[in-house]
């Protein structure tokens, strides 16, 4: 039989009820294993953010980088011009590629929201069925938009649970270990806010400017070729984009290639 990984075995503990979590917390048979999963538990609801973000790492995978690479256009100028060819109307068959270099962005729609419960307290309103197990990230996006003060009741919940009084609810662990990143953001802590921004809208673009300069090469010919326009110094010009499209699978291996 295959025995679960660390990281599987937390997905499950994730899941519990903090009453079940604290049954299997304080069982004369934990293993070492079992053990250092719930240390982790355990010093993310006390507020530590290293804690909280091996959790978020090993749940939901780090936050991926957000690189966008400007490359140089290549253009080439006709400087004895005096006109501009006819566009044909005949399709020639070739891949027309996009005028913009801009990266598409897409719009991720959010889950839609369930109205918390009236006490406040109970955190399955929090953390739907829907909503995919053993992660973190869905719950941070769902407990953002609750009321202000769910992240700190359900810290108090877990610490009356623990005390084994239950009356003030019976969270999930993942809400407690949410509550407590959300908690140190309210806190004013920016480490934290910053780690709340980077898991929902990403972490802020890395530019790079690739090359340098534009790159303009000359023709002689009498006559410039369709879609060229003229410059400030009224020289006709059209910018080679299928030679910028070459240069993007090399940039992108000498990129990883350096990257190590």
């Amino acid at each position: 039989m295959t025995r679960k990984s660390l990281s599987d075995y937390f997905a499950e503990i994730v899941e519990l009820s903090w009453r079940e979590y604290l049954a299997q917390e304080r069982s004369p048979d934990v293993t070492s294993r079992q053990a250092l999963l719930f240390a982790i538990v355990r010093a993310c609801v006390e507020g530590k953010l290293g804690a909280i973000q091996t959790s978020l790492d090993r749940l939901d995978g780090p936050v991926a980088r957000n690189i966008k690479t400007i490359l140089p256009k290549f253009y080439t100028e006709f400087p004895y011009a005096k006109s501009v060819a006819v566009a044909s109307s005949v399709d020639d068959g070739m891949p027309t590629l996009p005028s913009s270099t801009e990266p598409e962005t897409q719009t991720i729609s959010s889950t839609p929201q369930n109205p918390p419960s009236d006490n406040g307290l109970d955190p399955e309103p929090l953390v739907p069925e829907e909503l995919p197990t053993g992660k973190l990230r869905p719950v941070i996006d769902k407990m953002m938009d609750s009321p202000q003060n769910i992240p700190e009741s359900i810290l108090k919940a877990t610490q009356a649970c623990d005390k084994y009084d239950y009356s003030l609810g019976n969270p999930t662990v993942k809400s407690a270990i949410v509550a407590g990143l959300i908690n140190l953001a309210h806190n004013g802590k920016m480490s934290a806010i910053d780690e709340i921004l980077n898991q929902l809208d990403g972490k802020v673009a890395e530019v790079y400017h690739l090359l340098g300069d534009d790159v303009v090469t000359t023709s002689y010919a009498l006559e410039a070729p369709a879609g060229a326009t003229k410059d400030e110094n009224g020289v006709y010009r059209i910018e080679n984009k299928s030679m910028g499209a070459l240069w993007i699978p090399r940039l992108e291996k000498d990129n990883k290639r350096g990257g190590r």
